[in-house]
């Protein structure tokens, strides 16, 4: 039966109808307000125009004048906001009602959503003027947007809504302030090509969990938990747990939602309210000290009377809410034979679950041994064991005062046991999932019995994003590790991956040529999948000109000639160098694929491969060094010692390599050595890679490193010696060496050693975050300690040595050469094969299709919101970009949004 409050609501809304002054419509939304009708209030409030984010209209929906960064602030205003109920439409196909929720609305993040609609219906020029007015509403208000490059989507939690599967996956920016962008899809378990349903779900996801009535879908991160409609993705309520979150655990019934903290556990409805709190504060014994107890699973009636908290101590607590009684249901011995002082392990209990109609509790624990409870007298009713006991022994064991000693099995008893480490038992407890410890198995056992129902299947787990969820009609979902979601039915184990473009992806050998202008990469796959070959990218990044794009069938790419002209591939047992553009090949050999590394010359006439050929290592580090001169079409190979490459001037005529206290000198053409320096300390192939050739070949420097008993005593001294060619061959030659100690130096990373092209400056990684600068000749000497600097794998210098390019795994950061090092600009490479140039005051350059790897974020005072990159890179894009950041200069965004100036037409736009 309606309400007096929803005939009132419909009476005032018909004679608003009828006569639209003021009074009427302020009845009409007081009366919707004060019913809770939400949705209905926002839509009177488009209808008639009032759907802004003005204090007035927020008032009228609050009941408080609220200022709008105060309303950013509070989540639980935006839950029944306009945008969300047009994404709500938008998600079910409904794009004029979602254009007509959204079109009277003036705040920045709305008017970015907005744009976003009109780009994805196709109208471009609407979609980018909307988009500029969200850029001027944004600096009205104190707020920016900037545009942030984002990794590829990827999966990480999954959980059964009813019979579809909601898989919660998301996308990184790539810098510090680690911002997500979140989104669902809903798959049918029977059709895996695409998902049925797709919405955002914006913000970080620790835990994830459904009601058992499939309707409500909560998620919990950082101890705020967040309701949401499982169907739409609409919030319907959100709340923060009392006490710090430590494990992000939840189990649900159809009202009540019971949340894990750092010691105990919180019971809530499902509307935000909190019923009550459950503290285990008792200590357990561990191997080496007492330790606060924690839980480790949860369990939650239907009714929400009874409640078990399973605790690291093995001990799961059984609070009976209606006769507040609490029950210790204590396993009888520790899992794991091994002791210290006596004090056994513990045996966690990694899945419990009432079962429905009896009044049992069923318990799994870690072992794989499980336990059935009388919830009324708390005695254990029947054991399934994991392991044979073939005899138990008692000892004195240092528990908490209070507790009887316990029997615990004997080593030799212990065979057989499987440790768990994720398990989930069925909605009717009759039978249970797992995935076991390394190595890992995907396990289906008889709950009742302990019996498998099925062999084990091998799976590969990342056990940092390893889940696992139970459908009610018995399907599995889990992850195997970087493939992405894999749903296998219990009865017949046939494993279906979701969708191949969830598959593993990473960028490999990133690296970028001297003069700044050409960048190689490949992208890697997940070999698992065969029929998604490895891609290799050449880029010209001056034009943004694809010079080359391979789909894999070549191997994998080893080195790129400074002009991007050729290529050297590892396919199988043999090195090819081909052509990029046709990709003709120029010469094949063959070498062992386990360990070969080739390099250009800096002016690219000369290759150098370091391989082993097949059959050839007839003692251990034996090797071969294959030079060709791409000039004269004439090769040589010599015997080789080291599994690194030489040291190279730029013309690659001399090479430089380390033997046993010494540095050798030799000529490339001629295959021999002419020259020897003396290098105290070296090592020979330990030490090869820490040697390296002025590009004009006249000097040769080295690095030798003293270890000592702490790093504060570590000594590293770098040496600079000039390379004389035309004395004779003697056995050292020591004239005119400079020498710079440091002390404190800890282990060299990546490639420590880089000459500037004049030869007048050595740069010298010392550490993950710190690096020296050496100017051997004008005898100064710089330390820089920066925390940015860490994860750098090479250091290169432009062509001119104005600019140094500071190459990672998944960009390459351009720097000033002054003594800062300032930073101008960064370069991502991308997966599509395209990349992104950003400067960092915001302005923008890249690829055609790189905008699919962006985001657009918008950051007011106090709250922060993400959406697709595409319409921000419209408006931020600037040619060329890349050739000044070689120059060493930056350059601002050539759009200054409050500066922009509106036509009628333009002011008439939605």
């Amino acid at each position: 039966m309606q309400g007096i409050d929803d005939v009132a609501a419909a009476y005032f809304g018909r004679a608003y109808a009828l006569q639209d002054d003021a009074r009427t419509l302020h009845a009409w939304l007081d009366v919707l307000r004060a019913s809770g009708q939400w949705r209905a209030l926002h839509a009177a409030l488009v209808r008639t125009g009032h759907a802004d984010n003005s204090s007035q209209t927020r008032a009228r929906i609050t009941g408080s004048r609220r200022s709008f960064e105060d309303v950013g602030a509070d989540r639980s205003l935006l839950t029944h906001s306009p945008v969300d109920a047009a994404w709500v439409a938008l998600s079910e196909g409904r794009h004029a009602d979602a254009e007509l929720m959204l079109r009277g609305v003036q705040d920045p993040y709305n008017l970015t959503r907005l744009a976003e609609l009109y780009a994805r219906r196709g109208e471009v020029s609407i979609a980018r003027r909307t988009y500029a007015r969200a850029r001027i509403a944004a600096d009205e208000r104190g707020a920016t947007m900037r545009l942030a490059i984002a990794t590829p989507w990827r999966a990480e939690r999954v959980v059964w809504v009813g019979e579809r599967l909601a898989v919660y996956s998301w996308r990184h920016e790539l810098d510090t302030r680690a911002i997500r962008q979140g989104e669902i899809e809903l798959w049918d378990a029977r059709e895996l090509s695409s998902p049925v349903l797709r919405y955002p779900l914006r913000g970080a996801v620790q835990a994830l969990a459904t009601t058992p009535d499939s309707r409500r879908l909560i998620r919990r991160a950082h101890g705020q938990t967040t309701i949401h409609d499982a169907l739409s993705g609409v919030e319907r309520s959100r709340f923060t747990s009392t006490s710090p979150a430590f494990r992000e655990l939840i189990a649900t019934a159809n009202s009540w939602v019971l949340l894990a903290n750092q010691s105990g556990a919180e019971l809530w409805t499902i509307n935000g309210e909190i019923v009550e709190t459950f503290e285990i504060e008792e200590k357990r014994p561990t191997r080496a000290q007492l330790e606060l107890t924690s839980p480790v699973s949860l369990a939650l009636s239907d009714d929400a009377m009874k409640i078990a908290i399973g605790g690291s101590d093995s001990i799961v607590r059984l609070i009976d809410r209606a006769r507040d009684v609490t029950v210790d249901l204590a396993y009888d011995w520790g899992f794991t034979g091994h002791s210290y002082n006596e004090v056994p392990q513990t045996n966690h209990p990694i899945a419990i679950r009432f079962v429905p109609g009896t009044t049992l509790l069923r318990v799994l624990y870690q072992d794989g041994g499980l336990i059935d409870w009388d919830t009324t007298s708390g005695k254990i009713l029947r054991r399934a064991r994991a392991c044979k006991q073939s005899k138990t022994t008692r000892r004195a064991q240092r528990l908490p005062r209070g507790r009887p000693a316990q029997a615990a099995p004997a080593t030799s008893g212990l065979d057989g046991c499987v440790a768990l480490e994720r398990a989930q038992l069925s909605a009717d407890a009759s039978w249970f999932v797992a995935i076991t410890r390394p190595p890992h198995s995907l396990q289906v056992r008889d709950a009742r019995t302990g019996e498998r129902r099925r062999p084990d299947q091998p799976i590969s787990v990342d056990n940092h994003r390893g889940f696992i969820d139970l459908s009610p009609a018995g399907q599995i979902a889990f992850e195997p590790g970087q493939r992405g979601p894999a749903i296998v039915h219990e009865r017949d184990g046939v494993t279906r991956q979701i969708s191949p473009r969830r598959t593993f992806t990473a960028l490999k050998g990133v690296r970028l040529s001297d003069d700044g202008r050409v960048l190689s990469f490949y992208v890697y796959h997940d070999p698992k999948f065969p029929e998604i070959a490895d891609e290799d990218f050449i880029l010209d990044l001056t034009t943004g000109r694809p010079l080359a794009a391979s789909s894999g069938r070549y191997g994998r790419p080893l080195a790129v000639s400074p002009d991007g002209e050729l290529a050297a591939y590892l396919n199988g047992f043999h090195v090819e160098l081909r052509g990029t553009a046709a990709r003709e090949r120029k010469l094949r050999f063959a070498v062992d694929s386990q360990g070969a590394t080739a390099r250009f010359s800096s002016d690219g006439s000369r290759l150098i491969v370091n391989y082993s050929e097949r059959g050839h290592a007839r003692r251990l580090g034996e090797r071969r060094l294959y030079i060709r001169d791409l000039i004269k079409n004439a090769e040589r190979v010599i015997e080789w010692s080291s599994p690194s490459l030489p040291a190279m001037s730029a013309s690659g005529a001399l090479l430089a390599t380390a033997g046993a206290d010494v540095v050798e000198i030799w000529d490339a053409s001629a295959g021999v050595v002419r020259e020897r320096l003396c290098a105290p300390g070296l090592t020979g192939e330990r030490e090869a890679r820490q040697v390296a050739l002025t590009p004009d070949g006249a000097h040769a420097v080295w690095i030798v490193r003293t270890p000592g008993a702490t790093v504060a005593h570590s000594r590293l001294t770098i040496s600079l010696a000039p390379v004389d060619l035309e004395s004779e061959l003697g056995e050292c030659h020591v004239e005119n060496t400079r020498s710079f100690t440091a002390n404190g130096v800890g282990e060299l990373v990546g490639a420590p050693l880089v000459i500037s092209p004049d030869g007048r400056e050595v740069l010298v990684w010392t550490g993950t975050k710190s690096m020296v600068r050496w100017r051997p000749f004008a005898n100064k000497i710089r330390r820089i300690e920066r925390s940015e600097l860490e994860f750098t794998e090479h250091v290169r210098y432009s062509r001119d040595g104005a600019v140094l390019f500071f190459q990672r795994a998944d960009r390459i950061v351009v720097r000033r050469r002054d003594n800062r090092l300032t930073r101008i600009g960064t370069v991502f490479p991308l997966a599509s094969g395209s990349w992104i140039t950003m400067s960092e005051s915001g302005a923008v350059d890249g690829g055609a299709n790189a905008a699919s790897a962006a985001l657009t974020v918008l950051e007011g005072p106090v709250d922060r919101w993400i959406e697709s990159g595409e319409l921000a890179w419209d408006r931020m894009r600037v040619p060329g970009l890349y050739k000044v950041l070689l120059t060493g200069y930056d350059v601002k965004p050539p759009i200054s949004a409050p500066a922009l100036r509106w036509s009628e037409d333009d002011a008439r736009a939605p």
